[in-house]
């Protein structure tokens, strides 16, 4: 009886060893490699020196005349942002892009013209269902209105 006992709690010490190294082998092979071609960004998606105050970071995809494709990702590895710039230092949004919750659903997908949003951007609230859309047109028509009558005063 006390060889079966001790057997039972043999085993159940071998259980959780070989529980614990699945679960850290998942743990490493879902974590993202970081190998210092990346570009950290704050909390604003804007290019920061300062790794410790990194939300994200973002790889450059692509560059053609185009533009740069770049890539943000949190921390953790999942998708935050895809998109395009007129620029390599990610100045100027300039084309499609496409924003994602952490849990890859995806958060807003419109364009961007010369820095500034324009058209119908499509929103999505975690779980997928479609929020109202923004239209950024008009804000583009007023400051062409405002730059106009500047302009003209001068």
């Amino acid at each position: 009886m006390k060889h079966e006992t001790e057997k039972g709690t043999y085993m159940r010490i071998i259980k959780r060893i070989i529980l614990a190294g699945v679960v850290l082998a998942a743990l490493s092979a879902s974590a993202i490699h970081i190998d210092g071609n990346e570009i950290y960004l704050d909390e604003y998606l804007k290019v920061t020196n300062k790794k410790n105050l990194a939300t994200y970071y973002c790889t450059l995809e692509e560059s053609s005349s185009a533009g740069y494709h770049f890539k943000a990702y949190f921390l953790s590895g999942e998708l935050k942002m895809d998109g395009w710039y007129a620029d390599e230092e990610m100045t100027v949004e300039h084309g499609l892009f496409t924003y994602f919750y952490k849990s890859g659903q995806i958060e807003s997908v419109g364009e961007y013209h010369e820095g500034m949003k324009v058209g119908i951007w499509k929103r999505f609230d975690p779980y997928g269902n479609e929020k109202a859309e923004r239209v950024y047109q008009a804000q583009q028509i007023m400051k062409a209105i405002e730059e106009a009558q500047k302009e003209k005063k001068e």
